[in-house]
């Protein structure tokens, strides 16, 4: 039985308040955003360390404006605010999708992922087919950068222009609860961040 929204915020604050060094040091959950992009810029108040996280997301953004697909309560929206990082989009989105990559290895530790430049997070299915389960999404903001990160989590079925190119771990043969797999997106985004350029570089290239 999946945990209802409102038991999110509680078990999301336990996870910060156990990893070192986190990368936010609080939480906002909404029972349901156009963009989470959004929400975090609005909510933030200029000041960073906030994650939002979303039950539903229906106007969410994908890179050059693209839209992200509402998939109701089947998805995982995330936006990390975090202080005005220096580095240039792309390395920033590789932070996003090393740790999208690595909280997607953790939950599901059979299924073969890659990162494709710039932003994308792919599974590879049993017959070869490399499919988009995650994207990253980087914004700068009143001083901020924001990390969004979308995942494919208990989709069962795609719209027919994203039925080729899109997955989820549901379709890969994987439950999990989306508040679990939000959890490790902390952990993950609180070691990805830390990263030196050459590690970037290399972790870019592992495959779990």
């Amino acid at each position: 039985m999946p945990a209802p929204l409102t038991e999110w915020a509680d078990r999301i604050e336990r996870v910060i308040a156990e990893t070192p060094d986190c990368c936010v040091d609080r939480v906002a959950v909404i029972a349901e955003t156009a963009s989470t992009q959004d929400a975090a810029a609005a909510h933030a108040g200029g000041r960073p360390g906030l994650l939002v996280l979303t039950g539903r997301q229906t106007a969410g953004r994908g890179r050059m404006g693209r839209v992200w697909a509402d998939t109701a309560d089947a998805g995982l929206a995330a936006t990390f605010v975090l202080p005005d990082d220096p580095r240039d989009p792309g390395a920033l989105a590789a932070v996003g999708g090393i740790a999208a990559r690595e909280t997607l290895a953790a939950v599901a530790p059979g299924i073969v992922l890659r990162l494709k430049r710039p932003n994308d997070v792919l599974a590879i299915d049993n017959d070869g087919q490399a499919r988009k389960i995650a994207g990253v999404l980087i914004e700068r903001r009143d001083g901020l950068t924001l990390i969004g990160i979308g995942m494919n989590v208990a989709q069962e079925s795609w719209p027919d222009e994203l039925a080729d190119s899109a997955v989820s771990l549901a379709q890969l043969g994987v439950g999990v609860d989306r508040i679990e797999l939000a959890a490790w997106l902390v952990r993950s985004m609180s070691a990805a961040v830390r990263l030196l350029p050459d590690e970037i570089e290399e972790r870019w290239g592992e495959t779990p």
